[in-house]
This record gives C-alpha cells, structure tokens and sequence, in this order.
C-alpha cells in the first residue's frame, strides 16, 4: 500500500483501507489519521521525510511505563531483578516483531522492500512501538493503556511461556564455550553505509575461527542475531547426534548430514564484503577442526588456531 500525507485532506478510498485495517488492529476507529500513516512509514521508504522514529520513541517510553505497572502487579512477591528481567523479555525488539507479524503490521509498514537486511531486522518490532505513540497522541493515555494490555499482553503474548525463554543469546552461548573451554570472541567484520544508515556484519569466533556471522543495524543486533544462529546451528548438530546414536540405521546419512553441517561454506557460496549485506556461515578456508564438544561439534584447538585474541 502505498499511503502518503496528502491522502488525509480528504476521503480517500486509501484513507477508507487503511483505517478498516487499522481499526481490526487497534479494536478501535483511529482519529487523526496522519499520525498512523507516520508511524507506519520506514525511513527507507523513498520520498518520504517524515518517517516513524520520533514515534517510536514515544511509544518504547509507554510500552515500558504500562509493561512494568502490569509486571508489579502480577507478581507482589518477585524482587526488582525478576520484574526487571521480563520487562526486557517483553519489550525486546525480538518479542515486540513477533508480536508485530502476527497483527499483521509486515503489509502496512512502508519500507523499502529492496533492502533484504531490512525484512530481516526488526522494523516491524519498531512500528509497532511507533504505533503505539501513535494511539497515545491520537486517543490518550487510557485508551494506549488499554490497547497494550488487551493486545499485547492480552493476545499476542504468552507470559508464562515467555517467563520461561532466554532471549540473551550471547550469554547462552557464552555458557556454552566456558564449558567446553573454548575462547569466544564477537567480532565486527566489516561495516559500510546504506540507503543513509550503516549497516555492520559481527562475526563469531570460536578460538580464533570464523563460525557464523550476521549482519544488522547495530552491532548489538548485528551480534544477538549471529549468536541465535550459532546456537541453532549446534542444536541441529546435538539432534542429529542423538538420533544417529537411537537408530544406528540412519547413522550414515545423519553423520554425513552432521559433517557437512560443520564444514565451512565453499568460498563460491560466500558473499564478498563488498555485497549486498548478508549472512557468511564462516571465512573462506576456515574449517572447525580438533577437540569436539560434548555434543560432537568439532572446533579447532588451541594449537590449530593460535594464540586466543
């Protein structure tokens, strides 16, 4: 949909569309239509100079004000450092995307869907928060109020399953290489500028070797995201071993599943720094060897890789 300002100087048949999917959304008519077309509105989004950030501040500040008063209330006999942590768990830009995906926000926001790291970051996390502050300037505090807790905490959300998730992917995988005794460093790779904002690929290395890399719009993203792959990478890894050990018939083909899924990419399938923004599973030549964990997945020793950073 491509909406702009100008359609809200009268009844539009755009302006009649987008209100109807935002009002099945929000479980209310929007008012001032303008501040919903801003906050669904992506900086990358062409021609467009207003864009959702400001909104977007608004409404974190909200989102954290009306996330903790429901936090405090829920649970009187939790310690600050228990609330603290679901609130983060709450508002973490993953849990706010996910929640964004299944409202429905992917086909309203603007953005420029040429840009692939874009779909693949968190911007509709980010819009929703935008659209929050865009109920409270519009409604009021008691109607964002009620929107939050009725859709976000109410529907979208799973508090007990979410008590239960660890969003901390680097900690996890910290965890990981202190028990096997591994150095684990995160590491930027490279970082460049694009469509006016800079983009920065981190890279996991696993005493001294590339093992997995992401990219993102923070290097704090760029990393939580090339942590949560590692981890899905050793998973797969660890499953593959279980059920290669519980039928020994499967055992070939999963140990070639698992050896392959160790190997480093071929330097073919590798993009180079100079692309477009994307994921490189590991460095061209680099291939984990040595010690293997409890779990089988072979890492290089100290020997192999040097000295640790």
């Amino acid at each position: 949909m491509n909406f702009s300002f100008k359609l809200f100087k009268g009844s539009t048949p755009e302006e009649k569309v987008l209100k109807k999917a935002l009002a099945n959304i929000l479980g209310f008519i929007p008012g001032y239509m303008p501040y919903y077309v801003m906050a669904l509105t992506h900086r990358s989004s062409a021609g467009d100079t207003l864009n959702n950030e400001r909104l977007e501040f608004l409404g974190d500040a909200f989102i954290g004000s009306i996330v903790g008063e429901y936090l405090f209330k829920k649970y009187p006999t939790q310690n600050e450092g228990y609330l603290t942590e679901m609130r983060s768990k709450i508002v973490s830009r993953q849990s706010l995307n996910a929640v964004a995906i299944k409202m429905g926000l992917p086909k309203l926001v603007r953005y420029n869907k040429q840009d692939k790291v874009l779909g693949r970051s968190h911007i509709f996390g980010n819009a929703f928060e935008a659209l929050v502050g865009a109920v409270y300037l519009d409604k009021g505090f008691e109607t964002t109020n009620k929107f939050l807790k009725r859709k976000l905490i109410g529907t979208f959300l799973d508090i007990d399953e979410l008590e239960q998730t660890e969003y901390n992917f680097k900690n996890r995988l910290y965890t990981w290489a202190q028990k096997n005794n591994y150095s684990l460093d995160f590491n930027t790779i490279w970082e460049r500028f694009e469509a006016g904002r800079k983009i920065f690929n981190v890279g996991i290395y696993v005493n001294n070797q590339l093992f997995v890399s992401a990219t993102g719009y923070a290097k704090k993203e760029a990393s939580q995201t090339a942590a949560q792959k590692a981890l899905e990478m050793l998973e797969t890894q660890q499953d593959l071993e279980f059920r290669s050990q519980q039928d020994p018939a499967t055992a070939p083909k999963d140990t070639a599943a698992i050896t392959k899924a160790r190997q480093p990419a071929e330097p073919d399938d590798l993009p180079a720094p100079s692309s477009q923004p994307g994921d490189t599973p590991y460095a061209p030549g680099k291939k984990p060897s040595g010690d293997a964990d409890a779990a089988g997945n072979r890492f290089p020793g100290p020997g192999e890789a040097g000295e640790n950073k």
